[in-house]
């Protein structure tokens, strides 16, 4: 063959050798990076889950339960003070019902010392003999009656002041009533309920929690193995470099009219390293491509395991937290509402025991008016008695007065009695149940934001499994595509071997064997040395008899598998 036909066929020919060579590498390095995207997904999806399985998990569902057992006890306690509060209340109204009745009566009283007072002044007068007692008597008692009514006015105002307070109290009473009982208690119960249901799947969520724990392991191992494979693609690049070279060296021995039996070893040499080379791509492929099959189906076990834990089709976890935060909320609302009218329940309790004080001081002062006018009656009688019958009206008038202070020294001993007795009737303290209540809502607050960060979770995993689920199975489709395009890189080898099949002679077409001449041994002494796998050197071996050959040189250190990761992924 002439040597400028052959330098063009051989260059046509490893022309397609380095595209097949560029192809391949090309390809392994995008089956990688699909690779490494899927490692990328798996992580965040592994994160995601990790996440969920927080707030779902049994620490977070026993501190919600801690958080509802605490509400309950407070609310209990909150729901004593209330009726404390509530029969305190039935004590005040009742003392104070009594003492309206006896004001009713002391008016009575007063308004008869007050006509008694002009009369004794009428009676006075028409004595023969004017006594200056009379005169006293009738004035002092006109001015004490006059003094007594403006107190009894004031007994009064405050009575009704009182009557008004004890009505918002009832009022107050009934809806702190209704607060923890119609509202708090259900959203209590309601919670512990939906509780109790979370913690009967924690087993099942467990097992859960095991199968996609055990499926992600089972595909970073598989992915591992994978990258271990994925060194194919650096390996043969590297064996299709040595065949570029053998085939330039079988050029050269053409060209230098070596005899025939040189360049045809040589070309014989490269078509074995090449197909060699197309074999094993072809097998490293087949097995990635099915370990790669196996990773798409594990990956759609692990999402259908995390489906079926977290996020069932019937959304049963999210329908109970939606429904766990609605009680929280009403639980939180009734507490809230109870603190209000729990404060309101204190003031009016507090203003009512200063009226009741007002009372007692009024009542006191009226006491002292009373024995006033007592002293005064009791004189004139003694004078009238003196004065003999001309005085006995008067006398008699006397003696009525005397009656009346008997009876209203009666009423205000009566009215000391009630009121000493409500003075001592103490409002229960309120700043331990409001303390109480506080603390009540900051438990009911803090079980709806937990709920709400646990609804928040699920909506974020449920997300988060489908885009990351998506992209996961693009990836890996991607590395899938990749590595099943290398039949292009396939097509430029066998243009390779044919054609250097072409090159060789008639005469050594099935030729296997070479000899060696001495001038020869050099050359293949420097190509065995290029080599960088003990299996172009057996291919080697088994061409060439007799070929001296140099001490083998020791393979490449086996990359660790962190090594391995880092190559492909980064």
């Amino acid at each position: 063959m002439h040597p400028t036909l052959r330098t063009l066929l051989s260059n046509a020919y490893i022309d397609s050798l380095n595209k097949a060579t560029g192809t391949i590498e090309t390809i392994f390095l995008r089956a990688g990076q699909g690779l490494g995207t899927s490692v990328e997904d798996l992580m965040q999806l592994r994160t995601v889950l990790a996440r969920l399985s927080v707030v779902l998990g049994p620490e977070e569902t026993q501190t919600l339960r801690m958080l509802c057992l605490h509400s309950v006890e407070h609310s209990a306690e909150i729901s004593e003070d209330v009726q404390t509060f509530v029969q305190m209340a039935e004590a005040l109204r009742a003392g104070i019902r009594k003492i309206q009745s006896n004001v009713s009566h002391l008016s009575v009283v007063i308004r008869t010392m007050s006509a008694s007072a002009p009369i004794s002044r009428i009676l006075g007068k028409s004595l023969t003999r004017q006594e200056a007692k009379i005169d006293e008597f009738s004035i002092e008692l006109a001015r004490i009656a006059a003094s007594a009514d403006e107190q009894l006015k004031a007994l009064q105002a405050h009575i009704e002041i009182i009557e008004v307070e004890m009505a918002d109290l009832d009022m107050i009473s009934l809806n702190l009533s209704r607060d923890m009982t119609d509202r708090a208690t259900p959203a209590l119960e309601g919670l512990e309920a939906q509780i109790h249901e979370i913690q009967q799947d924690r087993d099942e969520l467990a097992a859960g929690n095991a199968v996609i724990e055990a499926g992600m392991r089972d595909i970073f191992a598989e992915i591992s193995a994978i990258v271990g494979e994925l060194q194919t693609g650096d390996s043969v690049r590297q064996r299709l470099e040595h065949v570029e070279v053998i085939a330039r060296a079988s050029l050269d021995a053409a060209l230098a009219q070596e005899r025939p039996e040189a360049s045809d070893g040589l070309s014989y040499l490269a078509i074995c390293q090449a197909e060699a080379s197309r074999d094993e791509i072809a097998r490293d492929v087949a097995s990635v491509l099915k370990r790669l099959g196996g990773i798409r189906r594990k990956s759609e076990q692990v999402l259908g395991a995390a489906e079926q834990v977290y996020l069932d089709p019937n959304d049963t976890q999210r329908k109970r937290v939606s429904t766990m935060i609605g009680c929280a909320n009403r639980l939180s609302s009734a507490l809230q509402s109870s603190q209000s009218n729990l404060d309101v329940l204190h003031r009016i309790g507090r203003t009512t025991q200063d009226h009741i004080g007002s009372i007692q001081t009024i009542a006191a002062e009226m006491g002292l008016l009373d024995h006033h006018i007592r002293m005064l009656g009791l004189n004139t009688f003694i004078v009238c008695c003196n004065m003999g019958s001309e005085a006995g009206a008067l006398q008699g008038l006397s003696r009525q007065v005397l009656s009346l202070t008997k009876i209203s020294n009666e009423i205000f001993e009566q009215i000391a009695t009630t009121t000493r007795t409500l003075a001592a009737t103490t409002m229960p303290d309120v700043s331990q149940a409001d303390d109480m209540m506080s603390r009540t809502v900051g438990f009911a607050q803090d079980i709806s934001d937990r709920l709400k960060a646990t609804d928040q979770a699920v909506r974020a995993t449920k997300q988060g499994c489908a885009i990351k689920g998506d992209a996961l199975k693009i990836a890996l489709h991607a590395s899938e595509t990749s590595l099943a395009s290398l039949v292009a890189a396939k097509v430029e080898l066998d243009t390779f071997i044919s054609g250097f099949n072409e090159l060789i002679s008639n005469e050594n077409v099935e030729c296997e064997l070479y000899d060696v001449l001495p001038s020869e041994q050099d050359r293949l002494a420097k190509l065995y040395a290029i080599y960088t796998m003990d299996a172009e050197r057996l291919i080697h071996d088994r061409i060439f008899v007799g070929a001296e050959t140099p001490l083998a040189l020791p393979e490449n250190p086996a990359q660790s598998a962190g090594d391995e990761l880092a190559d492909i992924f980064f």
